[in-house]
């Protein structure tokens, strides 16, 4: 029992494996996006102080400056750090719904499509789907008619041009 379990877990991390790799390619991303913008950031808050004219700023002004200068970086650092903690969980949280979704695909499968509660949600699902393909093929009917009717009047147009 233990193979067959390691089997189709194998089965399911082959299924999603491709998932979880562009999740961790896309937090990847998120990453370097945010130590880009940390580093642009901190160059451009760093050009504005030294920017600034000398000779009308007193000391107290420039010190000022530079507690903002400081609070900026300080917020840049937590902030890239918070978002990437926050980035990491999420990017686990779908990797392990991932994961499991597709093991209990293929545990369904397995137990060949048995599962009541699958096919209860199943049931309510088509029954769904059928009230709007059902409102779909009226429609549809109409929309034939119409066009139909379109036709039968525009020949009767080409009918009475041709007689002139």
């Amino acid at each position: 029992m233990p193979n067959v379990i390691l089997a189709l877990g194998s089965l399911a991390w082959r299924r999603c494996s491709r998932d979880i790799e562009a999740v961790a390619r896309m937090w990847i991303g998120g990453a370097v996006a945010g130590i880009f913008f940390i580093v642009m950031f901190s160059v451009i808050s760093n050009n504005y102080v030294i920017v600034l004219p000398k000779g009308v700023l007193t000391p107290e002004m420039l010190n000022v400056l530079f507690d903002i200068q400081r609070a900026v970086h300080y917020s840049l650092v937590f902030g890239l750090e918070y978002t990437a903690i926050l980035l990491t969980i999420v990017a686990v949280i779908v990797c392990i719904l991932e994961y499991t979704g597709n093991f209990l695909y293929v545990l369904y499968y397995y137990d060949n499509c048995s599962w009541k509660s699958v096919q209860f949600v199943r049931n309510v699902f088509v029954s769904i789907d059928n009230v709007f393909i059902r409102a779909h093929e009226i429609n549809r009917s109409e929309s034939r008619k119409q066009q139909m009717q379109l036709m039968v009047e525009i020949l009767k147009i080409k009918n009475s041009s041709k007689d002139l």
